[in-house]
């Protein structure tokens, strides 16, 4: 299926391995139409990655995987990938093989639609799992007898811990997969209510927590929905225990995690007085100081912080791609007794780009992304900007733009030119990009735009590819020809040259029709001054460069 690709390819700060996906994809899909729809979603979503650098790719190569691709959007292509990650469908495959749901077992990855089975969408796929998952009928059950008491609470309460890391009795009472079958290192956390009952007494759990070498992963109330207020004191408690290093969250519905900043904003130093050692940030310290904003935090470089599931899920890569560089904006908490901070958003950063942000909900930062948006080291953008989609354009000062385009033109490498153009015209800041994009020297002249530059008329022809043209060029004779000016015959895309052949000469364009040359051409990427000439002669035809003097005659 990818013969002919390389196994590893790098895209917006995400390595993708082939041999890691389809490792993982026999390990958890099991059935083999599920696996060759997943590895189809991959080789489509690495075809799509290959794209972006089409610069690198031949001619042939570019028509092969345009074919491949031919009929699947650039939008379907990502959703597909990025929808269908590793923690939503080991959710559903734990569920799955925990209750031995038929339904989940029966259903089809594919669909038959005019008698041709066709892949259905990721986003579909999830939300039927969602919604078996929530028909599914459970025995009414909500009192467990396994495990043994971790931790005494007052009233009857108390965290049980289960060894094996993982029980059918936590799933049916809690409605959730009961952490499937288990990761190496897991043991289960219940928090229980002791329940007195006519038939005795029992425990009913509330919270069931994944810990796994001192550090709480996935932790979780009824059926995975995120743990209510009224336990946080119980939580406090076990958090308070020395066997428990920290918080890593992740897994199935990261968001619906319990995080250390649910608490109560005064609960948040004492815990952090007492244990000074204890892990409750998502990226924690080591950063390296990149810019600090006074009076509020401090954007910091974290090269591969290691810093678990929870980062990756939220920021939307699949945690079988290597994590990334990260810039991570944290800002600072001081109280009497302890400094401490948080970290409120990241974005991927490698070599000089930035990812695209992500930004904790509830988190409102004014005015700390100018600094970093200015600082020398960023160069460029992944993602295309001046759209809706666009997770920097909130944070452009569009009176400025023209600055931005300037100074920074690699922050729009993945914005189309027609939106810039849109915005500011052919401006020097349009120019900017459109060199920046397609590798040209542009500049102004007057109202002209010095489009391309030859070293002289024996350069030119040879790059126009006419063979006529350049055997007429070897044998210019500039007392019985003169060289025309309008050699498209369009009045405004003119040649320009000095009084013998072998002066410099340039292609010049009225700067009113610059968007509209690039758009005709399909300029979009990497261009040489032949390639690009080239275009214009497939388009307008081949140039008229010369005309014969006409003779006087004097009596």
């Amino acid at each position: 299926m990818f013969n002919g690709l390389d196994n590893v390819v790098q895209f917006s700060g995400e390595t993708i391995n082939i041999q890691n996906l389809i490792r993982w994809s026999i390990g958890y899909l099991g059935k083999d139409d599920r696996i060759i729809w997943y590895l189809s979603v991959v080789r489509r979503y690495f075809y799509h990655c290959m794209l972006q650098k089409a610069d690198d790719l031949s001619p042939k190569l570019q028509k092969k995987i345009i074919k491949r691709i031919k009929g699947w959007t650039k939008e379907r292509v990502r959703s597909d990938y990025l929808l269908f990650s590793r923690s939503h469908w080991e959710h559903f495959e734990n569920f799955r093989k925990a209750f031995r749901y038929q339904k989940m077992d029966e259903y089809s990855f594919w669909e038959m639609v005019d008698k041709q089975s066709i892949p259905r969408p990721a986003v579909s796929i999830l939300e039927d799992f969602k919604q078996m998952e929530k028909e599914y009928s459970f025995k009414d059950d909500r009192f467990c007898r396994e495990g043994v008491l971790f931790l005494e609470l007052k009233d009857g309460w108390g965290w049980y811990l289960i060894e094996k890391g993982f029980s059918m009795e936590e799933a049916r009472a809690m409605k959730h997969c009961g952490n499937g079958s288990g990761k190496k290192g897991d043991r289960l956390l219940s928090l229980r209510e002791s329940v007195k009952t006519p038939s005795g007494t029992f425990l009913k759990p509330h919270l069931t927590f994944i810990l796994n070498r001192g550090y709480l992963l996935e932790m979780k109330g009824f059926a995975n929905q995120k743990p209510d207020r009224r336990f946080h004191p119980y939580i406090k408690e076990l958090l308070l225990m020395d066997e428990i290093k920290g918080l890593r969250g992740g897994g199935y519905l990261p968001e619906n995690n319990f995080h250390f900043f649910d608490f109560d904003e005064p609960l948040l130093p004492r815990i952090i007085n007492h244990k000074p050692s204890f892990s409750y940030d998502l990226f924690g310290d080591g950063g390296r100081e990149m810019v600090k904003v006074e009076q509020v935090g401090t954007w910091s470089f974290f090269g591969c912080a290691d810093c678990g599931e929870e980062v990756m899920a939220k920021y939307g890569i699949s945690q079988v791609a290597r994590e990334p560089n990260w810039l991570v904006f944290q800002v600072i908490k001081k109280t009497e007794d302890v400094i401490y901070q948080r970290s409120v958003a990241w974005c991927s950063f490698d070599n000089g780009t930035l990812g695209k942000l992500h930004i904790e909900e509830g988190t409102t930062l004014p005015n700390v992304f100018f600094s970093l948006l200015n600082h020398s080291k960023v160069r460029s953008i992944s993602e295309p900007l001046l759209c809706e989609e666009s997770t920097w354009s909130h944070y452009f000062d569009l009176s400025n733009i023209e600055q931005i385009l300037i100074q920074k033109p690699g922050f729009f490498r993945e914005t189309s030119l027609d939106s810039i153009y849109k915005i500011v015209g052919c401006s020097a800041g349009f120019l900017s990009v459109v060199n920046h994009q397609v590798g040209l020297d542009t500049s102004f002249c007057g109202d002209w735009v010095e489009l391309i530059s030859f070293a002289n008329l024996n350069s030119f022809a040879r790059r126009t590819g006419i063979s006529s043209l350049v055997r007429k060029v070897k044998t210019f004779d500039s007392k019985l020809e003169v060289i025309k000016k309008d050699i498209f015959r369009l009045g405004w895309l003119n040649l320009y040259i000095g009084g013998n052949s072998n002066q410099p000469l340039s292609i010049h364009i009225k700067r009113t029709e610059m968007m509209r040359l690039l758009m005709t051409l399909q300029v979009f990427g990497k261009t040489t001054p032949k390639e690009l000439i080239q275009k214009m002669i497939r388009h307008y035809g081949p140039p008229q460069l010369f005309e014969r003097q006409t003779a006087v005659i004097t009596v």
